[in-house]
């Protein structure tokens, strides 16, 4: 077989331009709308999940080639190809070094990662925008350079517990699915509460009675929590934990973001909100602005008893309507809502209604909103199908802010909701 010389900088140089041709196209579209303040288009959405997939192939082949280069200085090349020079002489032994490359890449990382070693390396790319490559990886699917990088799992773990603070959605027992990739997924989902046995007589075929299947995609909606605008001054100032207020920004952007589209998306090109796929009681309020023991008990006993028996059933509204709830009393003057026997009658919180748990959401209309307006749930809340693609991506750029001294910083998320069998979710309009 004829030799073939490939020269590994000319990869790497190539490589590096893809990259950063994709991120500069991702760039300008997140400059673009944050500039003008407002959503996303269609488009500007598939281009920069366009230019996201780029960057993650050229960030692989970057990462594979580097990885060659290190094993070679360090002359522990299993093939033993030369050291000096940066080449290899057979295209056959290029490939098998950079898969083999790649893995060991893969499994030094695995021994040597640590979460005090992220965090070290996150707050220096944060304070400084520097990469310290041997310490913090790039995400796949963020900004890359003046973008994301896998954060650290205990400040990942302050951004999801600062987010559950803002979303009464996630608050509530609903089922919550976390992907690694956004593509499609289909979930089928089955209702048979209708249908039961029958007696019939001898040599009497059986009534045919199917139950209702239906089909859900779950996609991957992606949103932004805005950027946020940080002096340089205050990010040279190693005595303030920019990392919590940090945390504390996005997570809250996020978390309200998040639980407003999954309590009220319309479930076209958007998520579909809890209210907006739960079934219509025929129940309303006593009035515009009052709601009784009574309207409680219908819009409980408007769900079927098998969901009302799970231990995901649960009541959701706002802490404007649980104010009027608090105060409501049967015909002998027991109230509806009872503290929990662990709670302070001071504060009678956390309690139960009707024996079932509750949960604020303040993207929920309050009673007294327009005629027709959801402004309670009931039921077995877990059929509410939440999507989320992987953790938050945090983006950090200097260039919008050279003039103003300031950096700049933007968090991306990727998730969808839909209630998966709206029979077992009813809700009560005010009158």
């Amino acid at each position: 077989m004829p030799s073939i010389n490939v020269d590994l900088n000319t990869v790497l140089a190539r490589s590096q331009a893809e990259f950063n041709k994709a991120k500069d196209e991702g760039d300008q579209i997140v400059a673009r709308f944050t500039a003008e303040n407002r959503d996303m288009t269609k488009e500007e959405t598939d281009a920069l999940t366009d230019a996201q997939a780029r960057m993650a192939d050229a960030d692989k082949r970057i990462k594979a080639t580097r990885s060659w280069f290190e094993k070679a200085a360090a002359n522990v090349n299993p093939d033993n190809a030369p050291a000096g020079d940066g080449k290899v002489r057979n295209i056959r032994e290029y490939q098998a070094n950079v898969r083999k490359a790649g893995q060991w890449a893969t499994e030094t990382r695995k021994e040597t990662s640590n979460d005090a070693e992220q965090r070290e390396a996150f707050e220096q790319w944060f304070r400084t925008g520097q990469q310290p490559a041997a310490s913090l990886r790039a995400l796949s699917t963020n900004l890359g350079g003046s973008g994301g990088f896998t954060l650290p799992v205990s400040f990942n773990a302050n951004i999801e517990r600062a987010m559950l603070d803002y979303s009464g959605v996630l608050q509530a027992p609903v089922d919550v699915l976390t992907t690694t990739s956004g593509e499609d997924i289909l979930w089928p989902s089955v209702d048979d509460t209708a249908n039961a046995g029958a007696a019939i007589e001898e040599n009497v075929s059986a009534a045919s009675v199917d139950p209702l299947f239906s089909q859900n995609v779950l996609r991957a909606y992606l949103g932004t929590t805005g950027h946020v605008q940080v002096s340089n001054t205050i990010l040279q100032d190693t005595g303030i934990p920019m990392e919590s207020l940090l945390s504390e920004f996005l997570a809250e952007r996020a978390g309200r973001r998040m639980n407003v589209r999954l309590t009220n998306g319309t479930g076209n090109n958007d998520p579909q909100g809890i209210v907006t796929g739960a079934t219509a009681s025929s129940f309303s309020t006593a009035s515009a602005s009052t709601i009784t023991y009574a309207n409680l008990l219908n819009l409980q006993h408007s769900v079927d008893p098998a969901y009302r028996a799970s231990s995901s059933a649960g009541f959701m509204f706002s802490d404007v309507t649980l104010r009027v709830i608090r105060s409501i009393v049967d015909a002998d003057g027991r109230p509806a809502w009872m503290p929990a026997m662990s709670a302070s009658l001071a504060d009678g919180a956390p309690g139960l209604l009707l024996g079932n748990r509750y949960f604020i959401n303040q993207a929920m209309s309050n009673l007294g909103a327009a005629t027709g307006t959801r402004i309670a749930l009931y039921g077995d809340l877990s059929k509410y199908k939440v999507r989320r693609v992987g953790q938050i991506a945090i983006g950090r750029s200097s260039d919008l802010g050279l003039l103003t001294n300031s950096t700049f910083f933007v968090g991306f998320f990727r998730f969808d909701g839909r209630v998966i069998n709206s029979a077992a979710i009813k809700s009560l309009a005010n009158a």
